[in-house]
């Protein structure tokens, strides 16, 4: 007899829910209808501007002259898929044998890199000493265009 009451009391604690049929059956519906390619976009589009590091890449090309001071001619390029990115900020980043770092300064390079595209820049580099083995850059951060 306690066998049968304790099944019937475990029956009915699962059977009793806080949420009614109705609501089960629209939660069941909304897991199954697939995205609409607009909310696809839309989905995407908000990562990526979320994250503009991830879809920026920055290649470098030291330039000496005979005349006039050393500079890098820069290659931003975008690799997202919707977000047109502005306003990128590249580090410059002077450093020593043993890496640490002896000078940085960031340039902001005030253009509108849209998907799939690329743009160059100019940076001038500052005198440095004998003490200045590697000179390093990187993106920063962006700002998505919105």
């Amino acid at each position: 007899m306690k066998n049968i009451i304790l099944i019937l009391l475990i029956i009915l604690l699962f059977s009793c829910s806080n949420e009614s049929k109705e609501q089960k059956d629209k939660v069941a519906i909304q897991q199954q209808k697939p995205k609409t390619e607009e909310e696809l976009r839309q989905e995407l589009f908000q990562k990526e501007i979320k994250h503009p590091k991830k879809y920026l890449t920055l290649s470098v090309e030291r330039k000496d002259p005979f005349i006039g001071r050393a500079y890098f001619i820069c290659t931003v390029r975008n690799t997202a898929t919707l977000a047109t990115f502005k306003d990128i900020v590249i580090q410059v980043q002077y450093l020593s044998k043993t890496n640490s770092m002896i000078k940085s300064w960031d340039n902001i390079f005030y253009e509108y890199i849209p998907p799939h595209s690329a743009k160059n820049c100019r940076i001038n580099l500052f005198k440095y000493g004998d003490e200045v083995a590697t000179i390093k850059t990187v993106i920063k951060g962006a700002k998505p265009n919105k």
